[in-house]
Protein backbone atom coordinates (compact mmCIF):
# COMPACT_ATOMS: atom_id res chain seq x y z
CA UNK A 1 0.00 0.00 0.00
CA UNK A 2 1.34 3.03 -0.67
CA UNK A 3 1.73 6.15 1.31
CA UNK A 4 -1.39 8.32 0.27
CA UNK A 5 -3.88 5.41 0.45
CA UNK A 6 -2.53 4.47 3.99
CA UNK A 7 -3.24 8.36 5.09
CA UNK A 8 -6.75 8.04 3.42
CA UNK A 9 -7.31 4.83 5.39
CA UNK A 10 -5.99 6.27 8.85
CA UNK A 11 -8.00 9.30 8.03
CA UNK A 12 -11.34 7.79 7.59
CA UNK A 13 -10.45 5.26 10.75
CA UNK A 14 -10.18 8.61 12.52
CA UNK A 15 -13.39 10.49 11.52
CA UNK A 16 -15.37 6.96 12.33
CA UNK A 17 -14.32 7.09 15.76
CA UNK A 18 -14.92 10.68 16.60
CA UNK A 19 -18.15 10.32 15.04
CA UNK A 20 -18.52 7.12 17.38
CA UNK A 21 -17.21 9.30 20.45
CA UNK A 22 -19.91 12.76 19.37
CA UNK A 23 -22.88 9.84 18.99
CA UNK A 24 -21.89 8.46 22.40
CA UNK A 25 -21.68 12.00 24.12
CA UNK A 26 -25.39 12.89 23.65
CA UNK A 27 -26.43 16.18 23.96
CA UNK A 28 -27.64 18.57 20.87
CA UNK A 29 -26.27 17.75 17.71
CA UNK A 30 -25.07 19.12 14.48
CA UNK A 31 -24.11 17.86 11.16
CA UNK A 32 -23.79 14.24 13.43
CA UNK A 33 -21.35 16.02 15.65
CA UNK A 34 -22.35 16.92 19.23
CA UNK A 35 -23.02 20.92 19.10
CA UNK A 36 -20.75 21.75 22.34
CA UNK A 37 -17.56 20.69 19.82
CA UNK A 38 -18.21 23.47 17.90
CA UNK A 39 -18.99 25.98 20.29
CA UNK A 40 -15.22 25.64 21.10
CA UNK A 41 -13.54 23.72 18.36
CA UNK A 42 -10.63 21.59 18.71
CA UNK A 43 -8.95 20.35 15.23
CA UNK A 44 -7.38 16.78 15.12
CA UNK A 45 -5.32 14.91 12.63
CA UNK A 46 -4.41 11.09 12.44
CA UNK A 47 -0.72 11.95 13.76
CA UNK A 48 -2.26 12.64 17.07
CA UNK A 49 -1.60 16.29 16.92
CA UNK A 50 -4.70 18.35 18.35
CA UNK A 51 -4.50 22.04 17.77
CA UNK A 52 -7.51 25.18 18.48
CA UNK A 53 -6.47 26.31 14.89
CA UNK A 54 -5.44 24.75 11.41
CA UNK A 55 -4.01 26.00 8.13
CA UNK A 56 -7.18 26.47 5.58
CA UNK A 57 -5.32 25.36 1.94
CA UNK A 58 -7.15 25.54 -1.11
CA UNK A 59 -3.83 24.03 -2.43
CA UNK A 60 -3.64 20.91 -0.13
CA UNK A 61 -7.70 20.86 -0.89
CA UNK A 62 -8.10 19.80 2.81
CA UNK A 63 -8.03 22.20 5.99
CA UNK A 64 -4.58 21.43 7.41
CA UNK A 65 -2.51 20.56 10.78
CA UNK A 66 -0.07 23.15 11.38
CA UNK A 67 2.30 20.60 12.36
CA UNK A 68 2.16 18.00 9.88
CA UNK A 69 0.16 19.50 7.11
CA UNK A 70 -2.27 15.91 7.12
CA UNK A 71 -5.85 16.59 7.29
CA UNK A 72 -7.98 17.87 10.45
CA UNK A 73 -11.32 16.93 12.08
CA UNK A 74 -13.02 18.36 14.56
CA UNK A 75 -12.84 16.94 17.74
CA UNK A 76 -14.15 17.01 21.20
CA UNK A 77 -12.99 20.13 23.47
CA UNK A 78 -10.72 17.91 25.87
CA UNK A 79 -9.15 16.39 23.15
CA UNK A 80 -5.30 16.65 23.74
CA UNK A 81 -2.08 15.48 21.32
CA UNK A 82 -1.26 11.90 21.79
CA UNK A 83 -3.71 9.12 21.38
CA UNK A 84 -7.44 9.31 20.87
CA UNK A 85 -8.90 8.64 24.00
CA UNK A 86 -12.57 8.22 23.91
CA UNK A 87 -15.33 5.68 22.76
CA UNK A 88 -13.39 2.45 21.53
CA UNK A 89 -11.01 2.31 24.48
Amino acid sequence: MNRMSESHDENVILQLRLMKIGSLEGGKMWFGLPERWIDNPRWRCHNDHVSRTYLKSDGLGYCACLKCCEPVFLTFPEDKDGPLRGADE
